[in-house]
């Protein structure tokens, strides 16, 4: 599966978007055999691949001067990653114009879009709406705010959301898609441990100070602003030697300065911070975060605080709240630097180890990112398999007084399709009469398909056993890279067995014409194309079964945003002429004699590619459609 994230909400610098999507592609590493695409903007036009993990970056200029964000304007160069990556399932993590591209894009290539609802972005605008046009201004950009998130949101097929608060507003707002998900954190990077004197001696902290700690925008929409009223109030009213440290950038960084000199160096900042180790220490170190933001949609950094045994406060009633395991009842009721500053009192007075050790205990259990990625690719699964039965329904027909099915290929098959794969390799016929090593036969003409690309095999049943299949391939460089790879040792048994004598006169025979005539009588193939063959049993061969199990693999490609397809096949010259693929959607490319069979077989035959755009028509004509039709289960 390839799943792919696109947002302009990323910045190389951190942020809670950059932390989760950096531990899915760990996760994506560690305990998948996934891919992972990334489409972000950056200041130039690039693309990388790190093994399964892709970065499409984008040339797009910043928000402003000092801003560590860009905004991402060649919705192009967006739609052209896309087209290129070819995912199973599309992630927006942006409420803006990269979203609705996003969805066009994903709808075009028939492949499932979700959307992440990672910060309640209307708040801004009604805050300042509020500020400069009063109440009823206010009331006007609700509405719109609303009705935009409303017909947005809609048009994903599932929209994740963190935080129990924001659902209940965006079910209340019409989202209809909504569906509960967990942000986490690196466990193994954030747990409990001894604070480090010598970090507190490196940033002028005096071991008696009480340090407080903030760590992320220095913007308004993180109600920076009353963090440092708070601390001020604190540095004059309170007995304790308070220090601040801030972590982070943003456009409050010269208040945050000018406080420090207006507190005589008692506040240090820290523009930023990538390594997680050096963070936790960080974390372990201080006495106490802050958190001051009212309209947090989830809050992983205090996870991370808390996870490290920092306990934390903050302003009650955003939905921070739900994921602060110890100490709520101490936090600021109101947005009031002095009901912050009284909070941070009350907290100091705690027994903030106590406190530390039960929320790390709660967090590292329940909010490990292998426990909540695990999840979350429960339903990427789902939502790509939901999509693929759409425009690949599994069917049933009565026929002949027995029950065809077409389905998707499981493990369980995998003997089955290598015994089908012998039983009729010679012209429909077993191919013993040609080839005796049926393993190497079956490996060299199947073993991709069922160990590499299983998600491109189908199969058909006749009266529940499987009697024939499909192997399909859309990654054909992949294919013949792990041909490559096999290559050498299937050489290996060939060679010991043709000259220690254990081949049959035949199978000699078809071994030299593999190394001498083979690649001369395959004819050309579309480079970059995806392709199949079929095979079935005599006994369950019919036209509209095999035309279903074609049309099966066919709608496949077209949900993943294939445009093509070809099939080598094996023709007659009395028979199955080119009016036979024509009549189906196909063009004949190329044909050519094919002469392992000669002593076989009386008659000339040869080896065709078919071609057929599946921009124009992704079916055979219907065939599958009259096939389901007289569905009976």
């Amino acid at each position: 599966m390839i799943v792919c994230d696109v947002t302009q909400f990323y910045s190389p610098f951190g942020g809670g978007v950059r932390r989760y999507l950096t531990e899915k592609r760990r996760f994506v590493e560690r305990w998948t055999d996934d891919e992972h695409v990334l489409i972000v903007p950056g200041a130039r036009t690039d693309y990388v691949r790190e093994g399964r993990l892709h970065t499409y970056t984008i040339k797009s200029p910043p928000v402003s001067s000092t801003s560590r964000y860009r905004v991402l304007l060649n919705q192009g160069a967006v739609r052209d990653a896309l087209r290129r990556a070819r995912p199973d399932i599309v992630e927006s993590g942006d409420p803006y114009q990269v979203a609705w591209t996003t969805i066009r894009e994903a709808r075009g290539l028939g492949v499932p879009v979700v959307g992440f609802y990672h910060s309640h972005f209307p708040e801004a605008y009604l805050r300042t709406a509020a500020k400069f046009g009063g109440p009823l201004f206010r009331d006007a950009i609700l509405a719109l705010a609303r009705r935009y998130v409303r017909k947005l949101y809609n048009e994903f097929d599932v929209t994740f959301v963190c935080a129990q608060k924001l659902q209940t507003v965006l079910r209340d707002w019409g989202v209809e898609t909504v569906r509960p998900i967990k942000l986490g954190i690196d466990a193994e990077a954030f747990r409990p441990g001894p604070p480090d004197p010598a970090l507190r001696a490196r940033l002028g902290i005096p071991e008696t100070a009480v340090l407080l700690l903030y760590v992320g925008r220095l913007a308004g929409e993180k109600n920076i602003q009353t963090l440092l009223a708070a601390f001020e109030r604190l540095r004059r009213h309170s007995a304790h030697d308070y220090r601040l440290v801030c972590v982070g950038q943003g456009p409050w960084r010269e208040q945050l300065l000018d406080l420090r000199e207006r507190t005589g160096g008692c506040v240090t900042w820290i523009p930023h911070i990538s390594d997680s180790a050096e963070l936790a220490r960080l974390y372990r170190a201080a006495d106490l975060a802050v958190h001051p933001s009212v309209n947090e949609t989830f809050g992983l950094v205090p996870l991370e605080e808390q996870a490290c045994g920092l306990p934390v406060c903050g302003i009650r009633g955003s939905c921070l709240d739900e994921n602060i395991l110890a100490g709520l009842e101490c936090w600021a009721d109101t947005n009031r630097p002095a009901h912050l500053a009284a909070a941070i009192e009350r907290m100091r007075r705690r027994n903030r180890a106590d406190l530390g050790g039960l929320a790390s205990a709660i967090v590292r259990q329940r909010y490990a990112w292998p426990v909540v990625l695990n999840h979350l690719w429960e339903e990427y699964r789902s939502l790509a398999n939901h999509s693929a039965r759409k425009a690949s329904p599994e069917g049933a027909r009565i026929e002949g007084g027995r029950e065809i099915r077409i389905r998707s290929y499981q493990p369980r098959d995998r003997a089955a399709v290598r015994r089908i794969c012998c039983e009729t390799g010679f012209l429909g016929s077993p191919i013993d009469t040609v080839f005796e090593d049926r393993e190497l036969f079956a490996d060299y003409l199947t073993g991709y398909y069922s160990d590499y690309e299983p998600e491109s095999l189908f199969v058909l049943e006749c009266d529940g056993q499987v009697a024939g299949y499909l192997c399909g391939c859309r990654h054909s460089r992949r294919r013949e890279a792990r041909l490559l790879w096999n290559l050498p040792r299937m050489v290996a048994r060939i060679a010991w067995r043709y000259f220690s004598g254990r081949y049959n006169a035949s199978s000699r025979r078809y071994v030299r014409w593999l190394a001498t005539r083979a690649l001369k009588e395959t004819p050309p193939r579309p480079p970059r194309t995806p392709h199949f063959h079929v095979n079935v049993l005599p006994a369950a061969r019919s036209m509209a079964g095999t035309k279903a199990l074609i049309d099966a693999f066919l709608a496949y490609l077209r949900v993943h945003g294939e445009t093509a397809v070809y099939g080598q096949m094996v023709v007659y010259e009395d028979r199955r002429t080119d009016a036979l693929f024509s009549r189906f959607g196909f063009v004949v490319l190329n044909r050519r004699e094919i002469t392992k069979y000669q002593r076989h077989f009386p008659g000339r035959v040869f080896l065709c590619t078919a071609w057929k755009d599946l921009s124009q028509q992704s079916r055979l004509h219907g065939a599958r459609i009259r096939f389901l039709s007289t569905s009976e289960a």
